[in-house]
Parts: structure tokens; C-alpha cells; sequence
């Protein structure tokens, strides 16, 4: 007769998998456990020969952030199993899929493998790794993000009205992870996002639309902050971005990244002449209002966004350097300048980047 440990911290799972195995006639459910402690402290002094065990529960977090579970060494003729589910973190909410691993005696001190794929792991890894980093950057933050992966689509995407990022094909990249987690943060905490014209397909070096390359923009930077060693982020000299035409930086997403980049890295490049926080930074960018006319309106494009950052607008200096898009006549924002604020060095520095 196999001696049996059931644990799990929902007592009609625990109920339901005793009553499975006392219907057979090779399994003796000798003790149940609710958490991680309990079940310590139960196997220890039952000493049964399998433990079934739920890892998302209290007293074990699931699946810890490198992604390796530990389990104590099994005797000889035991063997351990259990099912694992990423749980919900700070940041992240969890799975909904179960991944199976076993050791046995010959398995400890080695590494065992968890079957289930790498789409069920990859996101909420990648999310867990690049949303504390852009936090930090960005100085703003959002409730726990909601993810789906849809490995036949081939896109990958955040819903603004799911309110969550659906992982296609790319759903081991760490930089779309980064990139779409930004469009959440933009969502929930930055003010909205706006609707885009010319920008599916868009590309980081290609022209696109005025509003798109901010939005976007924007979300590249984060891919840049969120996954620092992602081959994407490598791929570019943020410091000295040098793609497409003059008179299109405004509408090419990269330019608009680098932007941002020189805005917060206290860079030493020719041009970059800005150092300030994420939090002035970004709420310029959540309260930036333009108006033509009479009535003031959300910023939706970069041009926007410097003048707000200037707290001025220069109809020819727009003109010269935003191309088809005409001049506001008043901006206003309302985040705090910070004591290092100079307009002329924010004209430096944007002008190095999306100007003509």
C-alpha cells in the first residue's frame, strides 16, 4: 500500500484527490496538509511515500523568480511529484495552467525539468524581470497586469479594452514583454491611450504617424529599460539614434525612444543636455493639454509633448522642425519642474532627436 500526502490549500481539491486515491486499492491517504509549512512539518513526521502537492499556496509562493523549485531529497524507494502554477505576484497576475514535475532519489542535487511548455513560464517571467526596472525609471506604476499567451496569433499586443497584454509568436521575447507592459502602464496610469493612424505594422526605424511613433515611442523606451540584454535593445545606439529622413524624426518610434532616453540618462553625448526624473518626466507626459483654439485637449503626438515640456510654443521653431502638423497656441501641464529645469536645454535635447 502507497502512503499518501495530499497537499493543497483548497479543501474540496484536498477532498477530491483523497477520495480519488482511497478509491483505489493501492493508496493510503495518510495525512493532508493547507500550506507549504504544514506539509514540511506532516512529511517529516508521516513519512509517506508520495506527496501530492500544490506549489501556489500559502507557505510556497510557486514558482520563485529564477524558476527552480526546491524539494527535499527523496529515500531511496520514494518519489515525490507536484504541480506548479505561477502565481500572482506584485506585479503580475498567475497562470491557469498547471506544469507536472517528479524527483526522485537519484534527482537529488540536480536540476529536474517541470513538463509543460516555455509559453506558460516565459511571459510571466519576463513581466516579473522587466516591471520592477521600469517602475524604478519611470517613477509610476499600475495595478498587477493581466496576460494571456495565444501562441497561433501572430501578433503580440496589449488590449486596452481586456485590459490585458496577449502574447503571440513572440512570447519569449523579453523586449515585447517590456514594450507591451509599457502600453498597460500607459493605459491605466499615464493617461490613456489615444487611437493611431498608419501604425499597423509599425517599426522602431520606419515612418509611421506623428501619434504613433509617441505611443509608441514611449513603449520602446521601456523595452530599452525593462530588457536591457534583449538583442533588440542592443541592436541600438540609443545614445546616437540615426535612422530614416529629415524632417521625420517626429513620426519615426525610434527617434521618439531615444527621446525619452536622453531625457532621464544624464547622457554626456553631444546635444543631450537633460538629466531629470522619471516622475517629471512622465507626468509631464500624463498632463500635457494643447489647444488650437479655445478648448484644451490630451497631448497625441511628440510636438505636443516638447512644448509641454517647455511650458511654451514657438509657432516657426515648430514649423521648421514638425513638418504637416500644426503649431498649438497654448500648452500647459501640471508636474513639478525640478530645480535643474531649463527649457533651452530641453529644446537641445529634443531638437538632437526628433527635430529637422
Amino acid at each position: 500500500m502507497v502512503r499518501v500526502l495530499v497537499v493543497d490549500n483548497h479543501p474540496v481539491v484536498r477532498a477530491g484527490l483523497k477520495a480519488l486515491l482511497e478509491a483505489t486499492e493501492h493508496a493510503e491517504v495518510v495525512g493532508e496538509a493547507a500550506s507549504g509549512e504544514e506539509a514540511v512539518e506532516k512529511a517529516q513526521t508521516l513519512e509517506p511515500d508520495i506527496v501530492t502537492m500544490d506549489l501556489a499556496m500559502p507557505g510556497m509562493d510557486g514558482v520563485p523568480d529564477d524558476g527552480i523549485v526546491e524539494f527535499d531529497c527523496p529515500e531511496a524507494d520514494e518519489f515525490l511529484s507536484g504541480n506548479i502554477t505561477v502565481p500572482a505576484t506584485q506585479y503580475v497576475a498567475g497562470a491557469n495552467f498547471r506544469g507536472h514535475w517528479e524527483a526522485h532519489h537519484g534527482d537529488c542535487g540536480e536540476t529536474i525539468e517541470v513538463s509543460s511548455t516555455t509559453n506558460n513560464y516565459l511571459p510571466w517571467n519576463n513581466l516579473n524581470t522587466a516591471i520592477p526596472l521600469i517602475t524604478s525609471d519611470f517613477d509610476f506604476s499600475r495595478s498587477r497586469v493581466k496576460w494571456i499567451v495565444l501562441s497561433s496569433n501572430p501578433k503580440t499586443g496589449f488590449s486596452s479594452t481586456d485590459d490585458r497584454i496577449q502574447f503571440g509568436r513572440a512570447y519569449k521575447s523579453a523586449w515585447a514583454a517590456a514594450h507591451e507592459y509599457v502600453h498597460a502602464l500607459h493605459h491605466e496610469s499615464l493617461g490613456g491611450l489615444w487611437d493611431t493612424e498608419n501604425c499597423s505594422p509599425h517599426y522602431l526605424d520606419s515612418i509611421s504617424s506623428y501619434p504613433c511613433a509617441l505611443q509608441e515611442g514611449l513603449a520602446d523606451y521601456g523595452g530599452h529599460v525593462g530588457a536591457p540584454h534583449d538583442p533588440v535593445t542592443e541592436r541600438y545606439d540609443w545614445d546616437n539614434f540615426d535612422e530614416g529622413e529629415e524632417g521625420t524624426k517626429g513620426m519615426i518610434e525610434g527617434y521618439v525612444a531615444a527621446l525619452f532616453h536622453d531625457l532621464l540618462d544624464g547622457g554626456s553625448e553631444s546635444g543631450d543636455e537633460t538629466d531629470y526624473e522619471g516622475d517629471y518626466v512622465l507626468a509631464v507626459f500624463k498632463s500635457c493639454r494643447i489647444t488650437t483654439s479655445s478648448t484644451f485637449v490630451k497631448r497625441d503626438d511628440v510636438s505636443d509633448f516638447v512644448w509641454c515640456l517647455e511650458n511654451r510654443v514657438n509657432k516657426d521653431v515648430h514649423d521648421a522642425n514638425f513638418p504637416g502638423i500644426a503649431a498649438p497656441t497654448r500648452v500647459r501641464e501640471s508636474a513639478s519642474e525640478p530645480s535643474n529645469w531649463s527649457a533651452a536645454d530641453i529644446r537641445a535635447t529634443w531638437r538632437k532627436n526628433v527635430g529637422s
